[in-house]
C-alpha cells in the first residue's frame, strides 16, 4: 500500500490467536476500507495503489484499482468470470469472528453469527491455527451453512473445548 498516507503495518504479522487479536486486525484495516463515493466519475485519479477498494453508491458496488484503472470488484463481476449462467447481483457482506465452545458427543460444534446475514450466506472460510486446542482441524459441514450460522466437525474430538477463527461471506 505504498503511497498511503498514515499507513502503518500491523505490529504482529502472525496468525491471530484469539478474539482480542481479531479485533486488533479489524480496527487496523477498518479505516482503510471505509471509503465511498457517489458516482464512478468521482473515483480518484491520483494517489491510488493496487488493491485499493472504494464503494460507489450509484452502482451499489465495490470498485478496485488494478494499477491503471478502476474495475468493478464485487460479487456480480467476479462471479461472471467463473460461471456465465449464474450471477449474484448483490454486494457482499463480510464478517469475521471465532467459533468457540464444546463439541457435541459426535464432535460437532454449532456456531450462530452474532448478527445474521440479511438475505443469505455465500460461504465460510475457516482459519484453523495451532492454538485451536485440539491438534486437528475442523471441517465445515456444508449442509448446515445458513444466514444465521454454521457447524464444524472435529474428527475424534467428542465433548472437547475447541475454537477456530472464520470469515463468512453473505448478502
Amino acid at each position: 500500500m505504498a503511497g498511503r498516507t498514515g499507513y502503518t503495518p500491523p505490529t504482529r504479522a502472525l496468525i491471530p490467536d484469539g478474539p482480542a487479536q481479531m479485533t486488533e486486525i479489524y480496527e487496523h484495516f477498518d479505516p482503510l476500507i471505509g471509503e465511498s463515493v457517489s458516482t464512478v466519475s468521482a473515483l480518484p485519479v491520483g494517489n491510488n495503489w493496487v488493491g485499493r477498494h472504494i464503494y460507489v453508491e450509484a452502482e451499489d458496488g465495490d470498485f478496485r484499482w488494478d494499477g491503471s484503472a478502476w474495475k468493478r470488484a464485487d460479487i456480480q463481476s467476479e462471479a461472471t468470470a467463473y460461471n456465465t449462467t449464474t450471477v449474484l447481483d448483490v454486494t457482499p457482506i463480510m464478517r469475521g469472528g471465532v467459533a468457540a465452545g464444546t463439541t457435541s458427543g459426535t464432535g460437532v460444534l454449532s456456531h450462530t453469527f452474532p448478527t445474521p446475514f440479511p438475505n443469505g450466506l455465500i460461504g465460510v472460510l475457516l482459519m484453523p491455527h495451532q492454538e485451536s486446542n485440539v491438534g486437528s482441524y475442523p471441517l465445515l459441514v456444508r449442509a448446515t451453512t445458513t444466514r444465521t450460522g454454521f457447524q464444524t466437525l472435529w474428527g475424534g474430538k467428542a465433548s472437547a473445548a475447541v475454537s477456530v477463527p472464520y470469515i463468512a461471506f453473505g448478502w
